[in-house]
């Protein structure tokens, strides 16, 4: 899970400071990798080598969509709507605004690649700091050969 704190200003011309959440599951991530057709990691490759601009900035949008909630007090639950409705409402605000801007103007890559491991389940950070293929599937690891 990422904290992300965003300083911003909002629709009322107020500046405000909020932390906001960001967080896939293994699960999440295997919908998205059937949604691309078993090939989101190739995708990804491909937009990458070929400098796909806006493919990028769509899935990046989609991502940040899936990936954000509002953590319980307790830390046991994630809500983020039905069909990541919380997420869509956060497009709209000038929070997002601010750090999608900020994260996609980056030019070493930085934010953006801390961003993305950051929300993504450890053990899947490690495998892509790793550049092996992520295992997006859910219990399907060596330890279930």
């Amino acid at each position: 899970m990422l904290k992300k704190e965003i300083t911003y200003t909002d629709f009322n011309g107020d500046e405000r400071t909020e932390t906001f959440y960001f967080n896939l599951t293994k699960t999440e991530l295997a919908e998205m990798d059937i949604d691309a057709g078993g090939t989101l990691v190739n995708k990804l490759m491909r937009m990458y080598h070929t400098q796909d601009a806006a493919g990028i900035a769509t899935f990046f949008k989609d991502f940040i969509v899936r990936a954000y909630g509002e953590k319980s007090d307790d830390g046991r639950y994630f809500e983020k709507g039905e069909n990541y409705a919380l997420g869509k409402r956060f497009t709209r605000s000038n929070a997002f605004d601010k750090m999608f801007i900020e994260l996609l103007s980056d030019p070493t890559g930085d934010q953006y690649k801390s961003f993305l491991l950051g929300v993504i389940p450890a053990e899947v950070a490690e495998q892509a700091k790793a550049n092996t293929t992520p295992n997006l599937i859910v219990g399907d690891n060596e330890d279930n050969a």
